[in-house]
């Protein structure tokens, strides 16, 4: 098996950039996830109630975030100071220290698009997240992503899917890190650990899917695929199933072609 594609997303909910290589760390990729819109109340803010957000892609470039609008056809600069003090915001049961964007241009341009006052924060390297030690291990963390570091998808699940739906969807809809080609539908099912060069990751739990993969990218509108096929031979425990969550035990750089061992 290889890795067949790597996605970083700067920005929660916001589009994904691919990469040919990716430094893996503890929180997962470098610079996955580090930014995230939270609302007045601290709350995080994502693509499943503001649909529009997935239309806006952001390019990470040193100490400057570039935001391109497809919709609107706008784009804007952010250059990255962040305020000395930290606040606390909240990602679904968890919270998380962060810090907001000084001298921000960002939080109106955002907040017009989407009709609400929401803000840019930022995940620093002393801002600690732990993962849910319901799976995870102590002293594992993650970033602003849902659960942890890392999503891992599989390119022949995707075919058996695609196989079942009217309209086959990209794997872009599952907002994956590392997408691996397999042998085998769903034999992701059975991962215990891969291991990529240096680099070490443990399957973690099959990831429970949201409204989310059944919003088009391009177009902001929503339908009930993938959810409804997926739901049909894809639910446990009354979650709707596709990709497995995991964490990096051993860091290190992979590429897009590099090999997967299965350990």
């Amino acid at each position: 098996m290889k890795i067949k594609s790597i996605y970083s997303y700067p920005v929660k909910s916001l589009s994904g950039n691919k990469l040919e290589s990716a430094m893996v760390e503890n929180r997962g990729l470098v610079n996955d996830r580090r930014f995230m819109f939270i609302n007045n109340d601290k709350q995080f803010i994502t693509a499943r109630t503001h649909h529009s957000l997935g239309g806006i892609s952001v390019q990470h470039n040193k100490n400057e975030l570039i935001f391109s609008n497809r919709f609107n056809r706008t784009q804007i600069k952010q250059t990255v100071g962040l305020s000395p003090e930290k606040i606390t915001a909240t990602i679904w049961r968890s919270k998380s220290t962060c810090h907001l964007i000084e001298n921000n241009v960002i939080d109106r341009w955002i907040s017009e698009f989407v009709g609400e006052s929401i803000r840019l924060v930022y995940m620093a390297d002393d801002d600690i997240r732990n993962v849910n030690r319901k799976y995870g291990k102590t002293g594992e963390i993650v970033s602003f992503a849902d659960g942890y570091p890392i999503l891992i998808t599989n390119t022949k699940s995707l075919e058996d899917l695609n196989n079942k739906l009217e309209q086959p969807i990209p794997m872009t809809r599952f907002r994956p890190n590392l997408v691996i080609d397999g042998n085998l539908p769903w034999e992701e099912d059975n991962w215990k650990k891969v291991k990529i060069g240096d680099v070490i990751i443990r399957m973690v739990k099959p990831c429970a899917r949201c409204v989310v993969t059944t919003i088009d990218p391009e177009t902001g509108e929503m339908g009930n695929e993938p959810l409804h096929t997926l739901s049909k031979f894809r639910k446990e425990n009354n979650k709707v199933l596709f990709g497995i969550n995991a964490v990096a035990e051993q860091f290190g750089v992979i590429h897009a072609g590099d090999v997967v061992e299965l350990l």
